[in-house]
């Protein structure tokens, strides 16, 4: 039997070991936390989601970008010292530009496969892990972005993902505590799910082949399950 280290504990690792593993292959998951899914799965705020599958190669996020190289809390920082690496990723960035309307498309179509995949994943291992289905609410403050919303709604659509336009007051009846003065939004229909808490599910102990994982010293002493078991427990309040 092949065996192959994975490294790193995310949604990515895990669903990695654990297809990996249900091929036959014996797989070891290395994570140098204490929990799996505590790092970009965590930020992400336990999200499936496919709505924002507009791809990123256009000319207003080069325009954003130097914007945002002047402000300290920007979603995007980039470091004006040239260096030959990044001259040549953003050649390869500009050169996609040109693909941006089918990529966009391309990654919706993907986006929606590998969501549900992961909803087969879940139902056939009967792993429950907070699922909610209660939309994401995109917002716009001027015409402008309301405008350049729908063109990629458009898009979206194409790709299979439907995303409707809403008026401000849609938007409130939507979301009563919203605050604030916006030209209006747009609603599509993704998934909330506890991430970390799904990753820990299938970290279950089984019958192998199963992917396993290793955790530090202290972990290892009691043994991954009950570190597993303790995880599981802090999220959901329910136990094993």
């Amino acid at each position: 039997m092949k065996k192959i280290a994975v490294v790193g504990g995310g949604i990515t690792g895990i669903t990695t070991a654990y297809a990996l593993a249900k091929r036959g292959f014996a797989v070891t998951l290395f994570e140098k936390h204490r929990y799996a899914a505590m790092e970009t799965s965590f930020a992400n705020g336990g999200q499936l989601s496919a709505s924002n599958a507009e791809v990123w190669t256009h000319w207003s996020t080069i325009l954003k970008g130097i914007k945002w190289m002047l402000k300290s809390d920007a979603p995007l920082l980039v470091n004006p010292k040239p260096s030959w690496h990044k001259l040549s990723w953003f050649a390869e960035f500009i050169g996609s530009i040109a693909q941006y309307r089918q990529n966009t498309i391309e990654t919706a179509r993907m986006a929606i496969a590998a969501r549900e995949h992961l909803f087969a994943w879940a139902e056939a291992e009967g792993i429950d892990f907070d699922l909610k289905k209660a939309g994401i609410l995109h917002i716009y403050r001027d015409k402008a972005g309301f405008d350049h919303a729908g063109k990629v709604s458009s898009l979206l659509a194409q790709g299979g993902l439907p995303r409707r336009s809403v008026t401000p007051d849609e938007m409130r009846a939507i979301e009563p505590t919203l605050a604030g003065q916006y030209y209006g939004g747009a609603v599509a229909a993704p998934v909330f799910a506890n991430v970390m808490a799904g990753a820990l599910r299938l970290l279950r102990p089984r019958p192998s082949p199963r992917p396993r994982e290793r955790h530090h010293r202290a972990e290892r002493r009691r043994g991954p399950a009950d570190a597993a078991r303790r995880s599981w427990w802090r999220l959901t309040g329910r136990p094993w």
